[in-house]
């Protein structure tokens, strides 16, 4: 794989269904929501009266980061971690994704 260009912009887009989600969480349970979303993003998740919606949200956020990702070696998934910083979403990297700049908008019905 060819390293992309100094100051490369790409767009990263998923769509998630809430019901595949909550499938996932309903067979795997705690295994699966450990896997992918770190202790904050379970906590805030996990406190909304629809989790299902969020975790459905988070995921697909990491998705959408992980078709533009330019590494050879994929982060963790617990290493992108999506946050509610006043009324819009951020990322936070940890890991091999640290010190990346990426913005983050995420859209549901």
């Amino acid at each position: 794989m060819a390293a992309d260009p100094p100051g490369m912009q790409a767009l990263g887009i998923d769509i998630v269904e809430v019901d595949r989600i909550r499938e996932m969480i309903n067979r795997f349970g705690d295994r699966f929501i450990r896997k992918i979303f770190t202790d904050h993003e379970i906590v805030t998740c996990m406190a909304k009266a629809r989790p299902s919606e969020s975790f459905a949200a988070r995921f697909a956020a990491k998705e959408a980061f992980a078709k533009v990702w330019p590494g050879e070696v994929m982060p963790k998934w617990r290493d992108v971690e999506v946050l509610m910083e006043g009324p819009r979403p951020t990322f936070r990297f940890d890991g091999t994704a640290k010190g990346t700049i990426a913005g983050l908008s995420i859209s549901h019905t």
